[in-house]
């Protein structure tokens, strides 16, 4: 008996939660959507340096940005708040 559940509407559609891997159309769609996705493995150069000042968050979403107390942080202050902001 196949695992899955039916759901009420004007048609009563099966839901099957159980798909093998080893019928043909399932494997050559799974295929299919594995060369079509984006794939960071394979997509992205993580050996190029990075762009930017290393921040991860743009100033203007800093509270304190356009204040006296922003105006004392230097870049490599300003970068490092931004990726303490993005950790929290």
């Amino acid at each position: 008996m196949e695992r899955g559940h039916g759901t009420e509407s004007r048609n009563t559609p099966f839901l099957r939660h159980v798909y093998d891997g080893e019928e043909a159309d399932m494997r050559r769609l799974y295929e299919q959507a594995k060369r079509d996705q984006w794939n960071a493995a394979s997509d992205i150069d993580w050996d190029a340096p990075l762009e930017g000042d290393g921040g991860l968050i743009a100033d203007d979403l800093v509270d304190i940005c356009g204040t006296r107390f922003w105006g004392r942080l230097g870049a490599a202050e300003i970068a490092a708040l931004g990726i303490s902001l993005a950790a929290a």
